[in-house]
């Protein structure tokens, strides 16, 4: 039988204007990116090489991925936020669902959002694949990074959500976890070195640089170092399942609270 919860999440998202807006802005925006990298090439003379092609992919990717995760956060941030809004929270709890059944309808219908967006995507990938040399497994890999990303944050989104009333505080809250996670994790290091002169070994450093998906996506493309004798993509979605996993837990345990 499949979730009630699942099936109006989607009703839902089929029926959102902003959400079918934001898909349109984010094809705008990764086909604005992808035009501009061929015609700054073009205007320059510069040959459709192996470089110009992997650089394209790299900026193309880096694009995908700060739209998606960008997008997932505020998603997830409002989703029982709306609920609460609408009154819909005391039906909850005159049905025969369980706390478990309601956070997975909820979850699956970011996934499947996150799934149409990177989807989305797939045409102007297959453009850059064959000028960039990649690889298709390292296509792949990419992706995987970006999909366990963008679902991280958005139950980091949904965790926030279940513990405030007001959207606003939600998402501030949501984009300053994910931005420290996705970003932070790469300037606060570059700050304590630069600015403040404090000196961190290098085997640290590179740890606190896997908690980017920004990193981990250009060591994949370019170095493919190990650590602690695995790939860097593969403990970084290590880390971000822990991280999921303890964030799902929390809203679980604040969700069976809220429907008691």
């Amino acid at each position: 039988m499949l979730n009630p919860v699942l099936i109006k999440e989607i009703n839902v998202q089929m029926r959102d204007r902003i959400l079918f807006n934001l898909a349109l802005i984010y094809v705008f925006v990764i086909s604005c990116v992808v035009f501009i990298m061929f015609w700054f090439a073009s205007t320059a003379n510069n040959p459709l090489n192996i470089k110009f092609g992997r650089n394209t992919f790299i900026v193309f990717f880096y694009t995908v991925t700060a739209i998606i995760c960008t997008i997932s956060s505020g998603l997830g941030a409002r989703i029982f936020l709306t609920e609460r809004q609408e009154g819909h929270f005391d039906l909850l709890r005159i049905t025969l669902l369980k706390a478990r059944q309601i956070l997975l309808g909820k979850v699956l219908a970011i996934i499947t959002y996150i799934i149409i967006l990177i989807s989305l995507s797939l045409p102007l990938m297959i453009i850059i694949m064959p000028i960039s040399g990649i690889s298709f497994i390292d296509i792949a890999r990419c992706y995987l990074i970006l999909f366990i990303s963008a679902i991280t944050f958005s139950i980091i989104g949904l965790m926030c959500s279940s513990f405030f009333k007001n959207v606003r505080n939600s998402m501030v809250l949501t984009y300053i976890i994910s931005g420290i996670l996705a970003i932070g994790t790469v300037i606060i290091p570059l700050m304590l070195d630069k600015i403040f002169k404090i000196e961190i070994p290098q085997m640290t450093l590179r740890v606190v640089n896997l908690m980017s998906p920004f990193i981990v996506i250009f060591r994949n493309l370019i170095e493919q170092e190990l650590l602690f004798l695995l790939p860097e993509w593969l403990i970084m979605i290590f880390s971000y399942l822990i991280i999921l996993l303890m964030t799902s837990s929390i809203a679980l345990i604040k969700i069976r609270r809220l429907l008691r």
